[in-house]
């Protein structure tokens, strides 16, 4: 999922993005191949800043 930041031209090239994985999939490299495959995406797009929030208190978001 991709979101513009903010409506401002300095803004014009960030993207605010967020990736989820169900939980019986965690470990398995799928939040990873996610990622690597949106980058490509989002510079051909003309996006070349990717902005995200993992919250240190939601476990899941972090690598155990």
């Amino acid at each position: 999922m991709l979101s513009v930041v903010s409506s401002r031209c300095v803004y014009g090239g960030v993207a605010e993005t967020s990736i989820y994985v169900h939980s019986g999939y965690h470990g398995h490299g799928v939040g990873s191949a996610l990622l690597s495959s949106l980058v490509p995406l989002n510079e051909k797009l003309g996006f070349w800043t990717l902005q995200a929030e993992i919250f240190r208190l939601c476990l899941c978001s972090t690598r155990q």
